[in-house]
């Protein structure tokens, strides 16, 4: 057999793959096409609402109920604070951190417990940290309508948001308690940053009691309307 010949025998070979090479071949084509076809299927199903994903779940109307006893009691705690603190410095204040309601230190750093909030409260502090869906969040500076900053003065008020610890992108809940002993509601579709000084002038709403919350959570287009 000449030189040219066992070129075209190679040639011939390389261009005819065995047995092996298209059962691999097929293999991997099934596989990725049934890849395709459930990543698809996970698709429709979530944009048909039948699967849902926990992960981007936002926070229940049990867990806003909770959050709103939660925010209460800490207003609750707030009130009782600047008598309790003025054992301890000597002088009269409301808390510049939530947490000082559960342990505050004294004038040497040490912890004074008093439990005017429990632990799990105090220690709900971030996303990452959350109490019933919820994290709390010490206000130290409040904005009136045309965005110019105040800041809080201790001697005389306070302010605390609960804002939920997973917003999807629909309207949840955000509260927000200070001095005045009221805790406000507004929904939003992001977190906030900013808080008012008039919450009532910047389309927050007053809660006066859970059972108001409840029938607040309903859907209905009193929740629509005050979406951010």
């Amino acid at each position: 057999m000449g030189p040219g010949k066992s070129v075209s025998a190679v040639t011939a070979l390389s261009n005819n793959p065995g047995p092996g090479t298209r059962s691999f071949s097929g293999g991997a084509f099934t596989i990725i096409f049934w890849t395709a076809i459930g990543w698809m299927t996970i698709q429709w199903l979530g944009a048909a609402g039948i699967l849902k994903s926990q992960e981007h779940t936002g926070p229940t109307p049990a867990q806003s109920l909770k959050a709103y006893t939660n925010i209460r009691q800490i207003s609750r705690a707030q009130a009782l604070y600047p008598d309790k603190i003025k054992q301890v410095l000597g002088q009269p204040q409301f808390a510049q951190f939530m947490a000082h309601l559960w342990i505050t230190p004294d004038h040497r750093g040490n912890p004074v417990k008093l439990g005017l909030i429990p632990k799990k409260i105090a220690l709900a502090m971030d996303d990452n940290q959350t109490l019933e869906g919820f994290f709390f969040v010490d206000i130290h500076h409040r904005y009136n309508g045309r965005g110019k900053k105040s800041k809080i003065d201790l001697q005389q008020s306070w302010a605390v948001a609960a804002l939920p610890g997973k917003m999807p992108g629909s309207g949840f809940p955000c509260f927000l308690a200070d001095e005045s002993g009221n805790v406000y509601i507004k929904f939003f579709t992001a977190r906030p940053v900013k808080f008012p000084a008039a919450p009532l002038k910047q389309g927050w709403l007053n809660l006066s009691t859970a059972k108001e919350l409840k029938t607040f959570l309903n859907p209905g287009p009193q929740k629509i309307n005050h979406v951010l």
